[in-house]
């Protein structure tokens, strides 16, 4: 239905016609419309039709919908993205009443004993979680932690139930009873797993405080703006302490340079660079249509321009739809790239993606909204991403990813210098050769975004630092 009313909109019916005749509110159409663009990469274009309505109403799921659309922009702007956060915050604090928050003055407050750490999410049964939540959950020491799964509104992955004291399922309860059963289990950390962008964040829990200490962690690194939230943990080499004022947490630093962690198989098979037989370099990006926005796209033109033995492979859902390559094509015939050189293809099931790596040379990343795991399925495969290493923390993961896989000849800090970055590897690939057979050993010893052990135990102590500073509070 989205896409039909953004096709009726843009043939000029209102919106006001559009919710008349599906018999819904006119935000529900703007939201559906907004969130349509944005899916399609098209965020610019469902940015005025939001900011019109939110001078209505400020109603929060318009206003996630605004954030989403803000820093999916082919440029940072730290003082919008402040702005829709603040607005966010503000939109929470109408919707959601101040609530009576739970009292924890009878908590044990030893400093040093083990700590029992609940992580809460909605969307507990995908990949992500399996790759990179499990292997950690599966790694901390629990002479330290003993840690506690909430699966929100669906039944969780079932290896949460391998690697944790107790995955708990929590099934058509409302806020109340969710915080009784995290209360049940005495959790001294709770972390929030959706972030603010999903429109399924559990506000209202986090509101009602069933654990004394309560975090952010995980997904997009930005405020919640709850008094309740007392914390945000993240790595120095995405959140630098200079952004540290979009924060009303106060920042947990996780040391080693890294957010998360993430494990997967060696049954992937390593395969030689595509050029090496093929004759031809081929780019890739597969990462979600989102964050393709027009800018990206003219840097990827400019690379193919620059590097004319080269090709570019475009995955993701609906790249092959008609829309996107109305908007692809006359920018790339802009620069003179011809068709042939460009593939595009749908998502496909894990395994199957995984293995469409060995057409691949080298990744490209998006900006200012950058890859996250899809780059370390890449490294996992022997291929680097070529990113740009912005200012804002969105914008800075994956250049944190490759600075810690010893890749730093793969990070540049400008368009300019991610362009001319990409046509340099592409037309000198000898780095690329000598890289892919020998990257997943390097990584598994060297770094620790796909260290699972040695990520635990930094994250351990920046579970220790968080229930310190709630003691030394009191």
């Amino acid at each position: 239905m989205s896409s039909d009313w953004v096709r009726a909109y843009e043939q000029g019916e209102s919106i006001h016609l559009l919710a008349n005749r599906s018999n819904l509110p006119e935000t529900a159409v703007v939201l559906g419309i907004a969130n349509t663009l944005w899916d399609w990469g098209e965020a610019e274009a469902a940015i005025p039709l939001l900011e019109k309505y939110l001078a209505r109403d400020a109603d929060h799921v318009l206003q996630m919908a605004y954030l989403r659309c803000v820093i999916s922009m082919g440029v940072e702007d730290k003082l919008a993205v402040q702005h829709a956060v603040g607005n966010l915050h503000s939109s929470f604090k109408i919707r959601f009443p101040n609530r009576p928050h739970i009292e924890h003055g009878r908590h044990d407050m030893q400093r040093d004993r083990v700590l029992k750490v609940g992580l809460l999410c909605t969307y507990s049964n995908l990949k992500p979680v399996e790759f990179s939540i499990v292997p950690l959950l599966r790694a901390l020491d629990r002479s330290k932690v003993r840690a506690f799964f909430f699966s929100l509104n669906q039944e969780g992955h079932p290896l949460l139930d391998e690697v944790c004291e107790e995955h708990v399922v929590l099934l058509n309860l409302d806020a109340q009873g969710v915080c009784k059963e995290i209360q049940a289990r005495e959790i001294d950390i709770l972390f929030d797993l959706n972030g603010i962008l999903r429109e399924d964040f559990p506000y209202e829990i986090f509101a009602m405080q069933p654990a004394p200490v309560q975090a952010g962690w995980w997904n997009t690194p930005l405020s919640c703006g709850l008094e309740t939230v007392r914390h945000y943990f993240m790595d120095r080499s995405i959140l630098t302490p200079d952004y540290d004022e979009m924060f009303k947490e106060k920042i947990i630093e996780i040391p080693g340079n890294a957010t998360l962690c993430y494990k997967l198989s060696d049954e992937y098979p390593l395969t030689p660079p595509p050029y090496v037989s093929e004759g031809v370099f081929t780019f890739a990006s597969f990462t979600a249509l989102f964050k393709i926005n027009n800018v990206v796209l003219d840097s990827w033109a400019q690379i193919l321009n620059g590097s004319p033995n080269s090709r570019l492979l475009i995955k993701c859902r609906g790249a092959t739809s008609a829309r996107f390559q109305n908007r692809l094509n006359p920018i790339f015939d802009k620069y003179g790239i011809a068709s042939d050189r460009v593939m595009l293809m749908e998502e496909e099931t894990f395994d199957v993606m995984m293995s469409r790596f060995s057409w691949v040379d080298l990744c490209l990343n998006t900006y200012s909204y950058g890859a996250g795991t899809t780059a370390l399925n890449a490294v996992w495969q022997g291929i680097p991403t070529m990113t740009i290493a912005g200012k804002i923390p969105h914008a800075r993961g994956t250049a944190s990813m490759m600075k810690d896989c010893g890749l730093d000849d793969f990070v540049a800090f400008e368009q300019a210098g991610y362009v001319q970055g990409a046509i340099e590897h592409s037309i000198n690939p000898g780095r690329l050769a000598e890289i892919r057979p020998m990257l997943r050993e390097y990584v598994k010893t060297n770094s620790t975004w796909l260290n699972p052990d040695r990520f635990a135990r930094n994250f351990e102590a920046a579970c220790r630092s968080a229930w310190h500073d709630w003691i030394e509070s009191r």
